[in-house]
């Protein structure tokens, strides 16, 4: 079963150790083979630099919330950061959940 909700999972060095299907999608990624650095997507119009994003969230441990609006309709981004059992920062997650549907129209 496909995840619809682009989901990101980002390691320690910014790099996107695993993705869903409809993130390939939406950033163009054509192979989960190799590694990508975050600030290699491809990121649709209007879509903020993710790495900078991403890696306060890993230095701060601090989760963000971010209201994207581009030309494939109205994000909100969660980056959260997830951790070992020891405490220490592993990575983050980043999802983009559609809330287009929850615009109202001017």
């Amino acid at each position: 079963q496909q995840l619809e909700t682009p989901l990101l999972i980002i390691g320690k060095n910014l790099s996107v150790e695993k993705l869903s299907d409809s993130a390939m999608e939406m950033f163009g990624v054509k192979s989960r083979a190799g590694a990508t650095h975050l600030s290699q997507l491809a990121l649709p119009e209007g879509f903020p630099a993710l790495a900078p994003i991403c890696d306060e969230v890993l230095r701060l441990g601090v989760p963000q919330v971010k209201r994207i609006v581009s030309g494939r309709g109205t994000y909100r981004l969660n980056c959260t950061p997830y951790s070992t059992a020891r405490r220490q920062i592993n990575g983050a997650t980043m999802i983009f959940t559609d809330i287009s549907a929850g615009e109202e129209e001017v």
